[in-house]
């Protein structure tokens, strides 16, 4: 039988009880970047790429010393991100 130590006590284990049974992990979805040919300028700065997860989106917005990613929701209307993708020429 195991224990579980704590500082003023130990407890007995069931192995086969449920709770200490570790269930397995769902993989996450992969995810993918896409960087942007043409960067445009928008509220937050420069939008330079854009990453997917599943059903989440981000945009990368570059500054003179790094890279940070914002919700896309955050970042632009519907009207930016249509215009932008239509002249963005993403690669990955």
């Amino acid at each position: 039988m195991r224990y579980i130590r704590y500082s003023n006590a130990a407890i007995a284990v069931d192995e086969e009880s449920p709770a200490h049974i570790k269930a397995p992990r769902e993989s996450s979805p992969p995810i993918q970047t896409f960087w942007a040919r043409n960067t445009m300028q928008g509220k937050l700065g420069i939008y330079a790429a854009v990453r997917l997860q599943g059903d989440k989106m981000w945009v990368g917005i570059r500054t003179s010393t790094t890279l940070t990613w914002v919700k896309a929701d955050q970042a632009l209307s519907r009207r930016e991100a249509e215009a932008w993708f239509n002249r963005a020429g993403f690669t990955r």
